[in-house]
């Protein structure tokens, strides 16, 4: 090979170098911003129950992958701004519709299933949401947009309590009309009071709504990919650690079609 073909080659292969996608370029530690109430940062993390869920899974994956992961506790109050202002490569939980994030995001196949529910007094299983002008949630529970919208137009407040237990005290005590929250924080808040099954009850016309968790990445959707195909294959793994942390997966979600009802659609 001459030297001025070796030239030109050297050159094609620099040329197409820079034409790589920073997404292509393979790392050996990889961070996932995890939600966090503290400002530091854990190894391993520790929270609400999804973490160590997420935390056995993706060591699992790393293992097979021959990577490591670095897990960086973060503020929930400064969800939306995660990927701006910290250096992580992954962020967990995330949902396509939770975001207002402005640039292209990622995201993996549900990691985890929950069941999003509404529950009100006994005596006012009657309710729409047009109805309930005053809504019980925990910290940053993500609203559908039917929610959003009754929001901006004045005609439902939003108020956020920090336990489980305080959220469904807030509902018994008469202080909000209803309250948003996972199934199973739902219950762990009825428990934690010892109150009765029936002390609270579904809406009529408002039905309990299977959504999942993902993994998200501005810079990765090759390992998200990778990911995606270690979820399809690991099924019968990810039940087994989620009942280890008592989460059903969606499981007790009912998907019942509402009542006649003069809703906003989504």
């Amino acid at each position: 090979m001459s030297r001025l073909v070796m030239s030109l080659y050297t050159s094609f292969i620099f040329v197409l170098m820079l034409l790589i996608p920073a997404s292509a370029v393979a790392k050996s530690t990889y961070s996932v911003g995890i939600e966090a109430y503290e400002t530091v940062q854990y190894q391993p993390v520790r929270g609400d129950k999804y973490q160590p869920l997420i935390e056995e899974l993706l060591e699992a994956f790393a293992l097979e992958e021959g990577i490591k992961i670095n897990y960086q506790a973060l503020p929930a109050e400064q969800y939306q701004d995660w990927f701006e202002q910290h250096s992580i490569d992954f962020r967990f939980p995330d949902n396509p519709k939770w975001t207002n994030w402005s640039h292209t995001l990622f995201y993996s196949q549900a990691v985890i299933s929950f069941c999003d529910v509404t529950r009100v007094l006994p005596e006012n299983n009657w309710m729409r949401k047009p109805d309930i002008s005053r809504l019980g949630t925990l910290p940053n529970h993500p609203l559908s947009n039917d929610w959003i919208r009754q929001v901006k137009k004045g005609y439902s407040t939003v108020h956020e309590y920090q336990t489980a237990a305080q959220l469904v005290h807030a509902l018994i005590s008469g202080d909000v009309d209803a309250i948003l929250a996972e199934h199973s924080q739902v219950d762990d808040g009825v428990a934690q009071l010892a109150l009765g099954s029936d002390v609270l009850a579904p809406s009529q016309f408002i039905p309990d709504i299977k959504d999942d968790l993902r993994i998200s990445s501005e810079l990765y959707p090759a390992m998200l990919e990778k990911f995606d195909q270690y979820i399809k294959t690991h099924q019968a793994f990810i039940t087994q650690i989620a009942r280890r942390h008592g989460i059903d997966n969606g499981r007790a979600c009912t998907q019942t079609g509402a009542h006649n009802q003069s809703e906003l659609a989504e």
